[in-house]
């Protein structure tokens, strides 16, 4: 039976080793490598579920945090000839974006 441990041989940093009838012989360093490995990816996987529950808690803004926003900017009353200007370098520009 001709087995492959790409990922085991990926952590050891190794492209393959022997599989004999009894099972697979390690040394103790690659055990201990392996260890380190597992024990990374179950700090990872801690922190993403621990980013995912932060998420779910607050997953938005609320709507009066929107709206008192907007309130805070005040508008002010353009007079006549600033409206006019307004409005021709508005069409100017969206004269610009015909082909």
């Amino acid at each position: 039976m001709n087995q492959s441990f790409s990922l085991v041989g990926k952590v050891l940093n190794i492209e393959g080793f022997a599989v004999g009838e009894d099972g697979v012989t390690l040394t103790a360093a690659q055990v201990q490598e392996i260890e380190r490995a597992l024990a990374e990816r179950d700090k990872r996987n801690t922190e993403l579920a621990e980013q995912l529950e932060a998420v779910k808690k607050s997953p938005a803004d609320t709507s009066t945090a929107v709206i008192n926003e907007s309130k805070s900017d005040t508008h002010q009353p353009l007079d006549e000839v600033e409206s006019f200007a307004q409005t021709c370098n508005s069409s100017r520009a969206l004269y610009n974006q015909l082909p």
